[in-house]
């Protein structure tokens, strides 16, 4: 096994973190890595840390840009690839030992152009974490075609609404960065500038032009929670951009029942932000077109809704107004 794997991380002021991120990383089990460290106009210390690290690491090269943000400075960073895969690290997070080992290996055995690893929330930082280095069986928890994929992301979206399961336990996520990649998959595809849930706008496209992605059970990355971190941010502007990208999804899509899927994540998005929009008595623009998605979908099939769940779409789409007095009743 002698396959490249190119390692993006895209770094912005992050001076306390990216010492541990980089450690980790370069105490990968497979050597054959090149680490892509995008410099995202850094106002701390994170640049010249990163240049330490490139001076003491041939397989490390450090870019320096102007901010653009993290869609950005990965779109920097893939152009520099020259791997047959790509991994994503961000510079506050940290992988184990074997994160790339089992990632790859899974990834050739089924001949997979996606792997992904399990992960975990933490706020122990890298240096007190004491599992990066354990080395646990693998077991392969799914493995299945990109077109099929999509499906299985979907309904993993719905059943986190729903509560049947959380976003950590379902096999398939959004993100990128717990993630192995076939580089030619990105062939045409960028993370958009100046978008948030960048990761989301560029999944579902990847899953569909797949071959075949596997799941394991190795868990392998470490999201760091830390104060100020995208993950603490609030998330109304997310909610209103994830709207945007289902939407992106749903005028591209041919399949009925991935549109069906579609419509209805779409339609809750909507309750959710108008809801969060009233009672927080939010002035948010944006709401003139969350009416307008709502409406544009609810005479669309969208599989099964509850009564209740149906008359508030109706009220949104037609009458929000009502909406308004309810809450002030």
């Amino acid at each position: 096994m002698n396959n490249k794997v190119s390692i993006v991380v895209p770094v912005y002021n992050v001076e306390k973190y990216i010492a541990g991120c980089l450690d980790s990383i370069l105490a990968q089990s497979y050597e054959n890595i090149e680490v892509i460290i995008v410099d995202d106009g850094s106002m701390d210390g994170s640049g010249a840390i990163c240049d330490q690290y490139e001076e003491r690491d041939l397989r490390i090269k450090v870019l320096h840009k102007k901010n653009g943000g993290v869609s950005d400075a990965r779109n920097c960073g893939l152009q520099e690839c020259t791997g047959e895969y790509i991994a994503f690290i961000d510079g506050d997070d940290y992988v184990s030992k074997y994160y790339i080992e089992h990632l790859l290996n899974a990834a050739l055995e089924y001949n997979a152009d996606i792997s992904t690893c399990r992960f975990q929330l933490t706020d122990v930082e890298v240096e007190k974490c004491k599992d990066l280095a354990q080395q646990h069986p693998v077991q392969m928890l799914l493995t299945e075609s990109g077109r099929k994929c999509q499906e299985i992301f979907l309904r993993s979206i719905i059943n986190v609404m729903e509560c049947k399961e959380s976003w950590e336990d379902s096999l398939i996520r959004s993100n990128v960065s717990d993630k192995l990649f076939r580089r030619s998959l990105y062939i045409g595809v960028s993370f958009p500038v100046g978008k948030k849930a960048e990761d989301l706008w560029v999944i579902y496209g990847l899953l569909g032009r797949a071959n075949r992605v596997v799941v394991t059970d190795a868990q392998d990355y470490y999201y760091y929670q830390r104060p100020g971190s995208i993950m603490h941010s609030v998330e109304a502007e997310i909610t209103t951009t994830e709207i945007e990208a289902y939407n992106s999804f749903y005028a591209d899509e041919i399949d009925k029942s991935h549109r069906e899927l579609l419509c209805l994540i779409i339609m809750r998005l909507c309750m959710q932000r108008y809801r969060n929009i009233l009672k927080y008595e939010i002035k948010d623009e944006r709401a003139d077109y969350i009416r307008r998605i709502a409406k544009k979908y609810i005479h669309k099939p969208h599989g099964k809704v509850s009564a209740k769940e149906f008359s508030y779409w109706c009220m949104l789409s037609y009458c929000p107004w009502i909406l308004k007095v309810n809450r002030k009743g």
